[in-house]
C-alpha cells in the first residue's frame, strides 16, 4: 500500500508494508505561511477557512485550487495552532514527515474533513493549525523508517479551556501483528473483523471492556481477515494490546497480551466457534407485543433490542454455554425479568399493566403557609414512593401537590404508596386492577403538638437574584432539612413546638441565623436578613508552618496487574531501557509478593532514582536505576 500526498507542486509518497509507512520522497520543509506560525509552546486560537473538498488545506488555512481553477466551497471554522514534537524511545528529537488527519491513514480525505502533510524541522518540531473541537490522528515517519502514532483531541480543556500544548509522537522500528482466523475445524475464515484494545489484565474469554482502540493503535479501525484467514496489522504505539475477532455469527476470540516492542513481529491464531442464538416471541394473552424494549445480558456481554411487528427478537453470536438474563418493558405492560434462561427459542409472556392516580392532601395549616394562589412558592420536594405487588419499587419527586400524579404500567395487586413532604410522611394501600380505574388519596396528618414554621429570606440586594440560598432548620444540633430557595421563595416546614435554630447562607460569605420559637397549631413567621457574617470569636490558635507541597514522582512506565505478574505496559521516552511486556521482579526493596504494596518504593522526590529489576520475555534479566520523572 502507498499513500500519496501532493503539496506545493511536489509529489511525496509514503510507502507501506502492511500499513507501516516509510517516507521516501519529499522535499525540504517549506517555511510556515503567514498567520500559521507561532512561538513554540504558545498555542493560539483564531478563525480560518477550510475547503470542503478532498484537496489538502494550506498552512494559511486556504485551499488549493481544483481542476479548472474553481475554488472549492469554503466554510468558516474556528482554528487553533499547536506544537508537535517527534522523539525516539530515548527521548532524542528526529526530523520527520507528519500526517495530521481526521480520517484513517489509508482513506481518501473526507469531504470537508481536515488532512494535512508537513515536515518538522531538524529538532523534530512543527506547528500545526487545525480546526478546533475535533479528534485527530498524528502520524510521524522518519527518513530512516521508524514510525509512530498519537492522537489528540483539539478542543476545550474542562480545566483551563486552552488548546493542547505539545503533542509528542514517539517513533520506533516498525512492529507488525500477523495472524490467521480459523474455525474450530481449522478452516480459514475470511472477512472477519479484527479489533485491537489495551490489555487491562483481565480475562480474555470475551471482548475487552475497554472497547475498540484499533484506530488509535494502528491508524485504521476496519481491519478484516483475507480470504485465507490471514491478517497483518502495524502497531503505531508501544504497549500491551489485545487482538480479537468476531462477527454476527461468531462470539469473540481473543489473544494477548501482545507486548508491542520495537522491530518485533507477533504471530497469533484466533479460532472462532459458531455462536448460539437467544430468540423469543413476546406475547400477552397469545397476541404479539411489538416495539417492546429488550435488554439481554450474559456473563460475557450485554445487548439491547426492540421486538419487531411480530413481537420477536433475536440475539446471535452468543457463547453457547452462557445463561441469559432478559428484561422486557413496553407501554401498557408490566416490566418483567427472567433469569438463568438457556440459549434457544422462547416465548415470554407479559402482563397488562395498571394505571394509578394519586392525590395528595396536605393539612390546612401547611396549605396556609404555602399559599393558595399563583404566588404559591416553595422549593421543598415531595417524595412519592410506590412498592408494587411484585416487589418492584419506584420513586418520583414532585414540587406541587395540587395536581394528581398518574403512574402507569404497575403490577396488578396491592401497592403501597408512601408520601414524604415537609417533615411528614404517610402510607396507604392501593388495590390495583388492569380492567378498572384506580385512584387513591394520601392525607398527610398534622400532630397536635406540631406547628408550621414559615421562613422568608430577605436578600438585602446581596448576590445574584437567581442564585440559591440554603435554608437549614435544626433542633439540638440535628439538621431536620436543608432547602435551596431561589428569588423571594419561602420555606415551610412542619416542626414540633419549641425552639429551633434556623440559618440561611448565600455564597460569598453572607448569611443570617437565629433561634425561633415554633408554636403548636399555628403558622410561625420568621424573616432572615442576609448580611456579612461577623468573624468568629477568637480562640487559642496553634500556628502551623506550612511548606510548599513537594511533587512525588514515579518511573515513566505504566504498570498492568495480572493474577500472577506485574507487567510493564506503556513506556515514556527515556534512557531507562524498559519496554512493554517486561515483568517486574523488584522495585527498590520490594520484590515477590511485596510488589503489591510497592508504592512506597516506587514514588519519591523528583530527580531521584529507584532500583528496578525486570525479566524480559526471552528470559533475560534487566537491572538498573530508573529516574523518577512522572510527577504529580
Amino acid at each position: 500500500m502507498s499513500i500519496s500526498i501532493e503539496r506545493a507542486g511536489l509529489l511525496c509518497a509514503v510507502f507501506a508494508l502492511g500499513g507501516v509507512g516509510v517516507w521516501t520522497q519529499c522535499a525540504a520543509p517549506e517555511p510556515a505561511a503567514p498567520g500559521a506560525a507561532t512561538e513554540r509552546g504558545s498555542p493560539v486560537r483564531g478563525r480560518g477557512r477550510f475547503g470542503a473538498s478532498a484537496s489538502l488545506g494550506r498552512r494559511d488555512g486556504g485551499a488549493e485550487p481544483t481542476d479548472g481553477g474553481l475554488e472549492p466551497e469554503l466554510d468558516e471554522r474556528e482554528t487553533t495552532c499547536w506544537n508537535v514534537r517527534v522523539v525516539d524511545l530515548q527521548g532524542s528529537s528526529h526530523a520527520a514527515l507528519l500526517l495530521v488527519a481526521e480520517e484513517e491513514l489509508d482513506e481518501e480525505p473526507l469531504e470537508g474533513g481536515f488532512r494535512e502533510e508537513l515536515r518538522t524541522d531538524d529538532a523534530g518540531f512543527a506547528v500545526v493549525c487545525t480546526p478546533f473541537s475535533t479528534q485527530l490522528g498524528v502520524d510521524a515517519w522518519t527518513d530512516e523508517g521508524p514510525w509512530g502514532r498519537s492522537s489528540v483531541w483539539v478542543g476545550p480543556n474542562p480545566e483551563d479551556q486552552d488548546p493542547p500544548g505539545d503533542v509528542r509522537v514517539v517513533v520506533f522500528e516498525p512492529v507488525a501483528l500477523r495472524g490467521r482466523v480459523l474455525d474450530t475445524d481449522g478452516a480459514p475464515l475470511g472477512g472477519i473483523p479484527i479489533h485491537l484494545a489495551e490489555y487491562d489484565g483481565g480475562d480474555l474469554s470475551d471482548a475487552p471492556s475497554a472497547g475498540d482502540s484499533s484506530l488509535e493503535i494502528s491508524g485504521r479501525s476496519d481491519w478484516v481477515s483475507a480470504a485465507d484467514g490471514t491478517f497483518e496489522i502495524p502497531l503505531g504505539r508501544l504497549g500491551l494490546w489485545v487482538v480479537w475477532a468476531e462477527d454476527d455469527e461468531h462470539p469473540p476470540s481473543a489473544a494477548g497480551p501482545i507486548a508491542a516492542r520495537p522491530g518485533e513481529t507477533y504471530d497469533v491464531e484466533l479460532r472462532l466457534r459458531r455462536g448460539a442464538h437467544f430468540s423469543a416471541t413476546v406475547v400477552q394473552g397469545g397476541a404479539p407485543v411489538p416495539g417492546a424494549f429488550v435488554r439481554m445480558s450474559t456473563r460475557h456481554e450485554s445487548r439491547a433490542a426492540r421486538t419487531d411487528a411480530d413481537g420477536r427478537f433475536d440475539f446471535a453470536s452468543l457463547v453457547p454455554e452462557d445463561r441469559v438474563r432478559v428484561t422486557i418493558s413496553a407501554p401498557g405492560y408490566v416490566a418483567r425479568s427472567w433469569t438463568d434462561l438457556p440459549m434457544g427459542e422462547h416465548t415470554l409472556e407479559l402482563e397488562r399493566g395498571c394505571e394509578l392516580e394519586i392525590g395528595i392532601q396536605l393539612p390546612p395549616l401547611l396549605q396556609t403557609c404555602l399559599g393558595r394562589g399563583p404566588d404559591r412558592q416553595t422549593d421543598s420536594p415531595i417524595d412519592v414512593q410506590v412498592r408494587q405487588a411484585n416487589g418492584e419499587t419506584g420513586a418520583i419527586w414532585i414540587d406541587d401537590d395540587r395536581e394528581p400524579i398518574v403512574l402507569r404500567d404497575l403490577a396488578p395487586g396491592t401497592a403501597v404508596v408512601t408520601i414524604r413532604a415537609f417533615g411528614m410522611s404517610a402510607s396507604v394501600d392501593a388495590p390495583l386492577r388492569s380492567d378498572a380505574p384506580n385512584r387513591v388519596t394520601v392525607s398527610l396528618p398534622l400532630d397536635p403538638v406540631q406547628g408550621v414554621l414559615r421562613t422568608t429570606v430577605d436578600r438585602a440586594g446581596l448576590g445574584d437574584p437567581s442564585s440559591e440560598v440554603s435554608l437549614s432548620t435544626q433542633v439540638l444540633g440535628r439538621v431536620y432539612a436543608t432547602e435551596y430557595l431561589r428569588g423571594a421563595a419561602r420555606g415551610c416546614r412542619v416542626l414540633e413546638a419549641g425552639p429551633h435554630r434556623v440559618d440561611a447562607w448565600l455564597d460569598g460569605g453572607f448569611g443570617d441565623e437565629r433561634v425561633v420559637e415554633v408554636r403548636a397549631g399555628v403558622v410561625t413567621d420568621e424573616t432572615l436578613r442576609l448580611g456579612v457574617l461577623p468573624p468568629p470569636p477568637p480562640e487559642d490558635v496553634v500556628r502551623l508552618v506550612l511548606r510548599e507541597p513537594q511533587s512525588m514522582c514515579s518511573p515513566p512506565i505504566t504498570l498492568t496487574y495480572t493474577d500472577q505478574t506485574l507487567l510493564v505496559g506503556g513506556v515514556e521516552p527515556g534512557d531507562h531501557g524498559l519496554l512493554p511486556g517486561d515483568t517486574l521482579v523488584a522495585v527498590g526493596e520490594a520484590r515477590g509478593d511485596d510488589l503489591d504494596g510497592m508504592d512506597d518504593e516506587r514514588w519519591g522526590p523528583p530527580g531521584t532514582t529507584v532500583w528496578i529489576e525486570a525479566r524480559r520475555p526471552d528470559g533475560s534479566v534487566w537491572r538498573g536505576r530508573v529516574a523518577r520523572t512522572r510527577c504529580e
